[in-house]
């Protein structure tokens, strides 16, 4: 294969392809950031594709790749309209468990 061949628009999309359906949540990401670089790579990946159209697979992606199994069930029950609303909810409950767990632990120290 020639350098022409390997560094082709083609052969650039499937490999932005092949990192947007690979693409999970880092440790020490942040939601936001996750959804900026999945939006980055759906970009780049199907750049032929409506914005809606595109707006739909990063939703979708966003959500496949956040690390809490049980984040994602409530993100998809919540039934975000756009990635901008799934991580608008994504945020929203992460903020929500961790007030809980405050409470939570503020008990147990007060119990000791």
């Amino acid at each position: 294969m020639s350098l022409e061949e390997r560094f082709s628009p083609a052969n650039q999309t499937e490999l932005y392809r092949t990192q947007y359906r690979s693409r999970r949540q880092k440790a020490s990401e942040s939601l936001p950031e996750l959804g900026s670089d999945i939006r980055r790579l759906a970009n780049l990946s199907y750049p032929t594709a409506p914005n809606d159209v595109r707006e739909t697979l990063a939703k979708e992606q966003f959500i496949d790749g956040l690390m809490s199994v049980d984040m994602r069930l409530r993100i998809k029950q919540a039934r975000p309209a756009d990635l901008n609303d799934a991580i608008r909810h994504a945020v929203e409950l992460k903020l929500l468990i961790r007030s809980k767990l405050r409470k939570i632990m503020g008990r147990v120290i007060q119990g000791l």
